[in-house]
């Protein structure tokens, strides 16, 4: 549904076998496009636990654009920090 809605969107998720979601990671084709025509090379990727009643982590990579302004480029919630998301 998201690629009908959002042409050039990158996602990917993934569930277990009851069905609920592990991993989702997403990245709007705007902001790929914005990153590799403004953006300085360097990429900064950070996390935030979620205390909600699922748990999980909410990674976010962000870039510095040329006004050294903060340049969101794709975020995903995981259901914990391993090898796997």
């Amino acid at each position: 549904m998201l690629e009908k809605t959002n042409p050039g969107i990158v996602t990917y998720s993934e569930t277990d076998e009851m069905g609920c979601s592990k991993y989702l990671f997403m990245s709007l084709a705007v902001s790929i496009q914005g990153f590799r025509a403004t953006c300085h090379l360097v990429l900064c990727v950070d996390r935030a636990f979620l205390k909600i009643n699922y748990g999980g982590t909410m990674l976010a990579a962000i870039a510095q654009d040329a006004n050294m302004q903060l340049y969101s480029i794709a975020f995903g919630a995981v259901d914990s920090e391993n090898n796997e998301s």
